[in-house]
């Protein structure tokens, strides 16, 4: 699990990371701009388990939005790599997967996209990953002109153990 608050955000073209208090539950969300005129990404780095075998990853997203807009479409970006030794930190990221996800007629309420299925990651056992969830506001199958608060990535993959 990737989660809003153990996002990296850069300088420019980020969401907002924000903490929100609830009445009974608080909760950090990454604020993505559906009005932005370049896409918004944030980052998570970690070390791949030595027990992952694959070449790809499945992705969830769960998210927000205060749209009750059901009509409305956001489209979300997810892109990685994985770093060996000797390897450039800052090197291009694999190609991205994406899914588009509505809003419902409630604002506010937990969304779950479909699952991006079979993202090219770039990962071997070990290895430094970096993964990167963007929303482009600007592209034509984002319809969703409110905002798209990010609360985490399910990542699935394939291992040859359950833990390591």
């Amino acid at each position: 699990m990737l989660t809003a608050g153990g996002a990296i955000v850069p300088a420019l073209n980020a969401p907002q990371q924000v903490q929100t208090n609830g009445t009974n539950v608080s909760f950090y969300t990454l604020n993505y701009s559906g009005t932005a005129a370049s896409a918004e990404s944030a980052y998570w780095q970690f070390v791949v388990p030595d027990a992952y075998t694959g070449t790809t990853v499945n992705a969830t997203l769960y998210w927000l939005t205060p749209s009750v807009t059901a009509s409305n479409v956001v489209k979300w970006f997810v892109d990685m790599n994985g770093l060996g030794d000797a390897q450039t930190l800052d090197a291009a990221l694999q190609t991205a997967g994406t899914v588009t996800d509505n809003p419902t007629a409630t604002a506010d309420q937990v969304l779950v996209t479909t699952e991006i299925a079979n993202i090219t990651t770039g990962w071997t056992a070990g290895e430094y990953a970096v993964v990167r969830v963007q929303r482009n506001a600007a592209d034509a199958a984002d319809t969703e002109t409110a905002l798209g608060k990010l609360l985490m990535v399910k990542l699935e993959w394939t291992a040859s153990a359950e833990s390591d």
